[in-house]
């Protein structure tokens, strides 16, 4: 192993002292102790040039011609067989290093999750205003995609989020995110190379902490003000993805209670979105059908997205039943304890 480093070292070298030749590349295709000759007119410095590693444990020899046409390459190790006795001497004197064993870390309240490179790269795209990569503010964010176009016949703003982890709830989060957007944001791309847009006007996201949980909070945009969330929480300690019911307990909030109360969050974010006033206007009728399908079991329920604030409040997320355009619009909005 050690010589392996050395000849990649010696390479390395070699390869800095040559970069000024026009036909320095070839003199890594040639084998070690083979005599090379360089292409017409090409020339290399001459003399002979040795190269110490490992407290001169090792060296190489680089060997080039006076009219710097031919060189070669010796490997200055092994060369002379040492006797039966000085192989035991050496033996002797410089046992084998055994490697000790690793022991096993001592477990803390912390331990941290491995945040090696993100999952996967995404394709690579010659277009200048898509961006792959691209890191965040967050050091545990990046943007997959990055794009965005703003002229009079092309609009969109796309910006896919990924963790940057291997850990198991990280994988399946931007497993998650990819299968939500990637298809169209590069529809979207593409219907802007050839001068219009897809109905997909943006991807978007925004993240906080509470504690060791990141809060990963993305949507995309359609006309019509229509926009459609996801949510996810990831604790940094685990690396494992939240569910709904450990999300309840982080925010302490009594999962037996939890489903009444969050009808009246939803109400109270149908009367905040129309107030009350509003019911003459439009008709008594219709007003309270729309704050009943509010709260609908369907949309309010124990499987709704749901996640901490940055204080810890539970926020949730679900539609809100609308009294013009769309039949419903997706809201987030605080749970009412």
């Amino acid at each position: 192993m050690k010589k392996l480093l050395c000849l990649s070292l010696a390479l390395a070298v070699c390869l800095a002292l040559f970069s000024g030749c026009s036909a320095y590349e070839s003199i890594f295709e040639g084998f070690f102790g083979e005599k090379r000759e360089e292409p017409e007119g090409a020339t290399l410095p001459t003399g002979d040039m040795e190269f110490y590693f490992y407290g001169n444990e090792e060296h190489i020899t680089v060997s080039v011609s006076p009219d710097g046409s031919t060189y070669m390459i010796v490997p200055n190790w092994g060369l002379e067989e040492a006797t039966e006795g000085e192989e035991k001497e050496a033996a002797e004197e410089e046992p084998e290093e055994d490697i000790p064993a690793t022991e096993a870390p001592v477990a803390t309240e912390t331990p941290t999750v491995p945040s090696a490179a993100a999952p996967v790269m995404p394709p690579e795209t010659e277009d200048p205003a898509v961006k792959v990569w691209l890191p965040t503010a967050d050091p545990l964010i990046y943007e997959i995609y990055s794009a965005e176009s703003r002229d009079q016949y092309v609009w969109y703003n796309y910006h896919v989020p990924q963790i940057n982890s291997q850990a198991a709830g990280a994988v399946q989060i931007n497993q998650k995110i990819l299968e939500a957007y990637e298809e169209e944001v590069l529809e979207g791309i593409e219907a802007g190379k050839m001068g219009y847009s897809t109905s997909c006007e943006g991807v978007n996201w925004k993240a906080h902490r509470y504690g060791n949980v990141l809060v990963l909070l993305t949507w995309d945009n359609y006309p019509g003000g229509n926009t459609y969330y996801l949510v996810f929480c990831f604790d940094t300690v685990t690396g494992k993805q939240l569910s709904n019911p450990e999300i309840l307990a982080l925010c302490k909030v009594d999962p037996a209670v939890f489903v009444d109360r969050a009808k009246v969050s939803a109400q109270a974010e149908y009367c905040r979105a129309y107030p009350p006033e509003l019911r003459d206007v439009l008709g008594p009728e219709y007003y309270d059908s729309q704050m009943e399908k509010t709260m609908q079991d369907n949309w309010v329920n124990m499987n709704m997205k749901m996640y901490p604030a940055a204080d810890g409040k539970l926020m949730l997320i679900s539609p809100i039943a609308s009294m013009a355009g769309a039949d419903s619009y997706q809201h987030t909005y605080p749970y009412v304890p």
